[in-house]
């Protein structure tokens, strides 16, 4: 008989930690139980940084944490957000996409 899939839940560690620095994203984690994480924006010394941009020295860095704090990483973030998206123009939206909502 096969093994059950394996469910892997993971998300973006930038967004559990305020500055964004290495240690607060993976303390965050592991308190909440989590073994993966998305990265995307990391801080491990020199600034906040696109993982895309780390020095080898950072990512060992990184990956030296990533064993103290029992972590793996489950995928890379791109360093688009919606907010930063560009979405089609009005005239090209499908009619049943529903109109933006300000907040009140």
């Amino acid at each position: 008989m096969a093994d059950p899939p394996r469910v892997i839940l993971s998300g973006f560690a930038d967004e559990a930690a305020n500055q964004k620095t290495a240690v607060q994203q993976f303390a965050a984690f592991a308190a909440l139980g989590l073994q993966h994480f998305s990265i995307r924006f990391i801080d491990v010394g020199g600034g906040v940084k696109n993982v895309m941009h780390l020095t080898r020295s950072e990512i060992r860095q990184v990956r030296r944490l990533q064993e103290e704090y029992g972590l793996s990483v489950s995928s890379i973030g791109s360093p688009m957000s919606p907010s930063s998206a560009t979405w089609p123009a009005r005239s090209r939206r499908p009619a049943a996409w529903p109109k933006p909502s300000r907040p009140s």
